[in-house]
């Protein structure tokens, strides 16, 4: 077996053992607290139920975008041209997944086909500067963009950072440059009160809380480690979107959103839209008619269940 010589090919590698491990990770099931209860005689029909959204400065015609989780690797560029196709034809914003490898590395090739998507939003981590972030930027087209908190990912990672003593500097330069445009999200770990309330005080206007229940990079790096590591501290979706709602900020649910069920029960616990990564990335792995037709049922199945709860909008739906 040829042994890896640079950082680069390490790099690659990793990458490609996050879309290996992702169906690894333990999906926990999402918002099974929440109660949901059927309405009768109220007079609707299925075209009276409106699925759309504001994010950022585009209106959404479904409350659900495809999440970060596609590195640069030879592997991401054949799922990267899947979801392209994905995001074009039903309208979804796509976030790349971190772009660290084309700042050290210059690989762009693998990312470039997420260009020929709908809208792009590049993705890096907060320990990144604002330099840096509109380098990915002007790389990609796009005026969008998004930091990832992710310590514990990173230390547990054995070739990861130790270091976060940049990353209030960054995001707060970012949002200078971003403003409105800018996310910042966790990576399957949550946030905790008190990080939503530093993030705010940050300015920052659009927050991802990406919770323990889903997609789990931490997870996935003590997959890849071949020391045992003990798992580190999470916050489930859930309760980490319960926390964001004591705030006046833009909510976007995500981490284990798998089904129009899941993104039903986030929309009326608080959040204002959806996000999914290991979603997308198993329509990926159909051919294209199949991943549109289920595309297409699964928003049909959204849409009927907001008709079953007597729901014409999302205000409506979330307003309980």
């Amino acid at each position: 077996m040829k042994k890896l010589n640079t950082d680069f090919e390490q790099a690659m590698i990793r990458k490609i053992e996050h879309l290996f491990f992702c169906d690894n990770c333990k999906r926990t099931g999402v918002f099974n607290n929440v109660k949901l209860e059927p309405e009768e005689l109220l007079g609707l029909s299925l075209e009276d139920i409106d699925t759309s959204v504001n994010f950022l400065d585009m209106k959404l015609s479904f409350p659900s975008y495809i999440n970060a989780i596609t590195g640069g690797s030879y592997i991401s560029e054949s799922v990267n041209r899947k979801l392209a196709i994905l995001s074009r034809e039903f309208d979804i914003p796509v976030m790349t997944g971190s772009m660290s490898v084309f700042l050290k590395y210059g690989e762009i090739k693998s990312y470039l086909p997420l260009k020929k998507g709908y809208k792009v939003i590049v993705n890096l981590s907060a320990r990144n500067t604002v330099s840096e972030l509109l380098k990915c930027a002007e790389a990609m087209d796009t005026d969008y963009a998004c930091l990832h908190l992710n310590t514990a990912q990173e230390l547990i990672q054995p070739e990861g950072d130790t270091s976060f003593t940049d990353e209030t500097k960054n995001i707060k330069d970012a949002v200078n440059e971003f403003g409105d445009k800018l996310i910042v999200k966790a990576v399957g770990q949550g946030f905790s009160r008190g990080t939503i309330e530093r993030l705010l005080s940050l300015g920052v206007k659009n927050i991802d809380i990406s919770g323990a229940g889903g997609t789990d990079f931490s997870e996935i790096e003590r997959m890849r480690t071949i020391e045992k590591v003990e798992a580190f501290p999470s916050i489930d979706t859930e309760t980490s979107l319960g926390y964001l709602n004591a705030f006046d900020v833009y909510k976007i649910a995500s981490g284990g959103i798998d089904t129009p069920l899941d993104a039903i029960k986030a929309i009326k616990s608080g959040a204002d839209i959806t996000a999914s990564a290991y979603y997308y990335l198993t329509l990926t792995r159909m051919n294209k008619y199949e991943a549109v037709a289920k595309l297409k049922n699964d928003r049909m199945t959204f849409k009927k269940l907001m008709l079953l709860l007597g729901k014409k909008n999302l205000h409506e739906l979330g307003g309980d």
